[in-house]
């Protein structure tokens, strides 16, 4: 409604995949030109580096690509660092009295990457996808936990090697 029906591009940050998927796959119904990203943390970049690491973006880069994702439909992969996403969560309420989680500045920063790497794309669309309640105990809006994930061998599994392998080649990848 807010758009008028025109679309250019959607952008959302995977966690079970079912929102990229779902919507990627209605819109490209109605559109087939409308480009698809997928979001994920810089710091496990599983499609587009097939590597897991730690990051402070919760609800995405679980290390696995889930069955729910439909990379059939996708255009590319977005990834946004942990930083970049709290910093964008804190710049959303503070410029725009958004008060949205981390996820949700991830899915506004990744959208801005591709505004920028693609300037004729004129609408596009992410979603405000958690609440910024949650994360009032977290270094988004206080102080943040410390803990240290040790460092270990965090190999693919098949089924994420084989979509992975299946659609790399076509997605277009922005840092």
């Amino acid at each position: 409604e807010q758009t008028k029906g025109k679309v250019d591009a959607f952008v959302m940050s995977q966690g079970s995949g079912g929102t990229v998927s779902g919507v990627g796959k209605f819109l490209k119904e109605k559109n087939p030109s409308v480009k698809i990203y997928t979001v994920e943390p810089s710091e496990a970049p599983i499609i587009s580096e097939g590597r897991w690491g730690s990051h402070k973006i919760e609800g995405i880069g679980d290390g696995f690509i889930p069955r729910n994702l439909d990379l059939g439909v996708c255009d590319g992969v977005v990834t946004t660092t942990s930083d970049e996403s709290i910093a964008m969560a804190r710049q959303l309420a503070r410029l725009e009295g958004i008060f949205g989680g981390i996820s949700s500045g991830c899915n506004v920063a990744a959208a801005v990457k591709v505004a920028k790497k693609h300037p004729n794309l004129r609408k596009i669309v992410t979603l405000i996808c958690d609440s910024g309640n949650r994360y009032l105990s977290t270094e988004l809006y206080g102080e943040g936990k410390k803990t240290t994930v040790p460092e270990r061998e965090h190999p693919l599994d098949e089924y994420t090697k084989t979509v992975r392998e299946k659609h790399l080649q076509r997605l277009e990848i922005i840092r």
